[in-house]
Parts: C-alpha cells; sequence; structure tokens
C-alpha cells in the first residue's frame, strides 16, 4: 500500500554473516541487491562494552538474571556475544550428530569431574567412543573426530563455539599439540543436566 510509506526494515547481522553474504571484494558479483542493500547502510556496533555501559549493566543486573549471568560470565566485556551465543551454543550441542555430541559429552563429564580447561585432543577422541552405542561406532567414518570438530568449532552468533582451540596463557608454550576448552555455557548446562 503505498499511502503506508516510508518503511524503515531493521535487522541484525553478525560480522561472519555480512561477509558471507556481501564480500569485501568480488570479481563477479552473485548478489548485486544483497550487497546494494547492506553496502553502505550498515551501523556498526562495538564488540565490546564500554566502562560505561558495564556500569549500567550493573544496575540493570540486580533486577534481571539474565543480564547477571551474562555481566559475569561474558568474556571482556562481549556482553551481547554471551547473550545471543550461548542459546546458539546450546541448539548447535542438542542437534548435533551422535559423534560431535558424543565429543560434547566427554568435555562436559571431564570438567565436571574436575580435569582442567585444556582438553586434549587425544582424550577427547577416546573418551567420545564411550557415549556412542556399538551401532554408532560401526557406522564411523575413519575421520569422524575431525567431522565432529569441523562442526563443533565454528562461532555461534559471535561468540565462541561449543568448543574452541586452546592456545593461550601457558597452554600455549607448554602444549605439544593444540588443546580444546570447552563453552563456559554448556559447561553449565553439563553440570545441571548431563
Amino acid at each position: 500500500d503505498p499511502g503506508r510509506g516510508p518503511v524503515l526494515v531493521l535487522g541484525t547481522m553478525w560480522h561472519e554473516y555480512r561477509l558471507r553474504m556481501a564480500p569485501a571484494k568480488t570479481d563477479n558479483d552473485l548478489r548485486p541487491q544483497v550487497r546494494a542493500l547492506i553496502s553502505g547502510h550498515l551501523i556498526p556496533i562495538p564488540e565490546t562494552f564500554t566502562h560505561a555501559e558495564l556500569r549500567a549493566l550493573a544496575t540493570a543486573a540486580e533486577n534481571d538474571p539474565a543480564l547477571a549471568e551474562a555481566r559475569s560470565n561474558a568474556e571482556q566485556g562481549q556482553i551481547t556475544q554471551y547473550l545471543a551465543g550461548g542459546p546458539a551454543q546450546a541448539e548447535r550441542y542438542q542437534t548435533a550428530a551422535p559423534a560431535a555430541k558424543a565429543v560434547l559429552h566427554a568435555a562436559m563429564d571431564a570438567r565436571r569431574l574436575g580435569w582442567g580447561l585444556a582438553l586434549p585432543p587425544g582424550f577427547l577422541k577416546d573418551a567420545a567412543l564411550a557415549y556412542l552405542t556399538d551401532l554408532q561406532q560401526d557406522k564411523l567414518s575413519a575421520d569422524w573426530f575431525e567431522r565432529a570438530l569441523k562442526y563443533l568449532l565454528p562461532p555461534c552468533r559471535g561468540a565462541r563455539g561449543p568448543l574452541w582451540i586452546s592456545r593461550t596463557g601457558t597452554e600455549m608454550s607448554s602444549a605439544p599439540e593444540d588443546s580444546y576448552r570447552l563453552a563456559d555455557y554448556l559447561e553449565q548446562i553439563g553440570r545441571a543436566h548431563v
């Protein structure tokens, strides 16, 4: 109805999706309409909350348990990522194929039973097998663990994936190979439900 204009359409999008929809440079633009819609019309949002925003969040968190949780658990002021990423991590966990879910169950139980933050790949691979039925194990491909990691490592709505490669601090210098770390949100789910 032309009498109801103008119309404003407003949406949000994580960086990685914007780059997929309209890459910075392309020789063959397959989506010119998408590029026209996105290019030049973005309002960038900072990755982290400022100190003033964190102070305001502290006040708001007094009456909102979700904000209080995000305030205490978000990495380095990444409140938005925590609020959006946690449910996305849980969804990825819930919809995972049996092998990927088994890797997460092994990580959850290891953390629940006192294992450190760094989870070695050999341990995760061996332990995950115990969470699979005989039939599921018989159906595994030779590269099942790599496929599970490929599913579990990508970011979730700006937050880390359910697992991520841990290369920081002392682990970086002392570990002979990469280790993995379980997302805090999923660790809490594991402690409460698994």
